[in-house]
């Protein structure tokens, strides 16, 4: 039966059909963000602050507005068409990942569903599913830490059409 499917795998490769499920639809940008208002300046050499477009963005929303706004970590991973995808923006510490994987194709106004999980420490902490627009980002409240918060930046970077 082995023989059987290797030779099968074998056949549709020379063919030309390759593993479907490993297509790139695009590409999902991540962003780990320090927010706090505490007067601190123990991030201030080691990161790098937000741009003032990008702080306008967050302060825009009431529950997002902070002083000050620090980027931990960021991470850009490609989005296959059937496979789990995972995201770590504090490479190489896993303590906070996102698992996305897409539940449909590509629209013609450049969106796509995804299932997104939101682990802290080896646990699902979110899930959901959202339609994602191509340079609109959407934003995950993450845990209480030192005296702010941490928020997740989630951006569609790049679609395949």
């Amino acid at each position: 039966m082995k023989r059987v499917s290797i030779l099968f795998y074998i056949v549709l490769s020379l063919f030309g059909y390759a593993d479907l499920g490993k297509e790139v639809l695009g590409s999902l940008q991540v962003d780990l963000v320090y927010a706090t208002n505490a007067e601190t300046n123990e991030f201030s050499k080691e990161v790098k602050s937000l741009t003032l477009r990008e702080v306008r963005s967050l302060q825009e929303k009431e529950v997002l507005a902070y002083k000050k706004y620090y980027l931990l970590g960021s991470d850009q991973q490609d989005i296959y068409r059937s496979y789990e995808n995972w995201a770590s923006p504090l490479r190489p510490a896993e303590d906070i990942l996102l698992r996305f994987e897409p539940e449909g194709e590509v629209t013609k106004d450049q969106t796509i569903r995804i299932d997104l999980e939101f682990w802290q420490q080896k646990r699902k902490v979110l899930a959901t599913d959202q339609v994602l627009e191509l340079q609109k980002p959407i934003y995950i409240m993450g845990p209480a830490w030192r005296e702010g918060k941490l928020i997740l930046i989630v951006r569609l970077s790049k679609l395949d059409l």
